[in-house]
Formats: structure tokens, sequence, C-alpha cells
């Protein structure tokens, strides 16, 4: 696995055949946010003995959408040892809400010499920028204050002053 300071070389026992990989590859920002535009750029590797014809790289959506291409990028041929470097703008999905990583796969097909056709297929991620959660506090309502009415107005009330009853003493349920 490459670091993205690593430079991969090709050694003696390399495949003897085209072999795609990826080298590296990144974003223009740190983290995707929801909804964002960002551009990706893959470095591609020809890690084989062949040269490695009709490179494409086919992006598919999911947790980022290909935008501009749709979502296939090409390069003629690679050499052995040699790299091609690809831009692809891409939108990150609304429905990543609760996810640490976005993934995008990729599948990389290329052909050698005699024909022979290979495919690749890759899966990136990506952290993702937590949502801000913004905490809704509510603008108190003011409730009126009740002002003392004139007392003409108000409504009158029964004040008892005095009572007697003809038992005595009360008894429960009498």
């Amino acid at each position: 696995t490459a670091t993205p300071s690593e430079t991969l070389q090709p050694t003696q026992n390399s495949y003897g055949r085209p072999l795609i990989i990826i080298e590296t590859y990144s974003l223009d920002a740190e983290t995707v946010k929801f909804g964002a535009d960002v551009n990706l750029t893959v470095k591609i590797y020809n890690s084989g003995q062949h040269y490695a014809y009709n490179v494409v790289l086919t992006f598919l959506a999911g947790d980022l959408i290909p935008r501009g291409t749709g979502g296939v990028l090409a390069v003629g041929e690679i050499a052995p040892g040699n790299r091609a470097s690809l831009l692809q703008p891409l939108t990150a999905s609304t429905d990543l809400w609760g996810k640490a990583l976005a993934s995008l796969d990729l599948n990389i097909s290329y052909s050698a010499v005699d024909g022979t056709i290979f495919t690749e297929k890759f899966s990136l991620t990506f952290p993702i920028t937590p949502p801000n959660y913004v905490v809704y506090t509510p603008t108190p309502t003011p409730t009126a204050t009740p002002s003392p009415t004139p007392t003409a107005v108000m409504r009158p009330q029964l004040v008892i002053v005095k009572y007697t009853t003809d038992m005595t003493p009360l008894e429960p349920g009498t």
C-alpha cells in the first residue's frame, strides 16, 4: 500500500502483463461536506511489464456523484513504470448524513497489446465533515400580565361571614 508521500518503483518481479493500480488519490478539500462540490485527483501507475492501452476509469455514483465527465475518464496508453494523473469533479450526496466516511467505487479497464482486456475494481474512501448541529431555542413569547380592572367592572364575589348547622356535632354521612 502506498502512502501519498511514497513513489512506487517497478521491481524485477513485476507482472508479465500491464497492471494498472492506483498510486494515490486525494480531494481538493480535507473532508467531504454534504452536498458540496469537490475535485478528486487520481494518480494511476502501470506496475506491469507491458504497455496498457485504452485505459478507462469509470466512477460509479453513490456517496459521491461524478460531474462533468459522465463518470468516465480515459488515457490512451501508459508505458510500464509510468503514471497518469486524472481529475474527476464530484458532488457529495446529501444522503451522507450520519456517516463517517464517503465511498466511491472505481473500475479501471485496459487492454494489453494482444487485445486481452483487464478490469480492476477499487473502493476509495474519504472522511466526512460532521454536520454543525444548531440547537433551536425558541424565542420566548411574552405573556400578557393582567392589569387590575376598576372595581366597578369586577364580578361580584360571595363572602360567607357566618354559618350554622342544625346538628351538633357533625357526623360523617348525616
